[in-house]
């Protein structure tokens, strides 16, 4: 498993050279399982892994989050079928792919207890 929220700005900028680097790195080392959404940079997680799937033939990707949209946290989560529709909908264009095997919910924890 490889996480792409750095690649997609999550922690601070990366240049696009690196995120290709690590992608077919992964890919050639038999990582098999990606995980991105279009939190991890707004969308630029999903572009880059949609391009690096179109290049590198990768076949074994078919996992995406929604869910968790906004950068704000103080605003609610928008959980409403009709919304995560369409933010799949979204994640598929950006991945370039017809369909994903799972489909991840992704929320943080929105209350701790003391």
């Amino acid at each position: 498993m490889s996480g792409c929220g750095s690649i997609g700005g999550l922690f601070g900028d990366v240049k696009n050279s690196v995120d290709d680097e690590f992608i077919e790195t992964a890919v050639k080392r038999g990582i098999n399982y990606i995980d991105t959404g279009y939190w991890y940079g707004q969308e630029r997680s999903e572009e880059l892994l949609g391009q690096a799937i179109l290049i590198l033939n990768i076949s074994r990707m078919r996992f995406t989050k929604i869910g968790r949209f906004e950068l704000d946290f103080t605003r609610a989560y928008d959980l409403r079928a009709d919304t995560l529709l369409k933010q799949l909908t979204v994640s598929l264009k950006k991945l370039k792919l017809a369909y994903v095997d799972i489909c991840y919910l992704q929320v943080s924890q929105v209350a701790t207890l003391p």
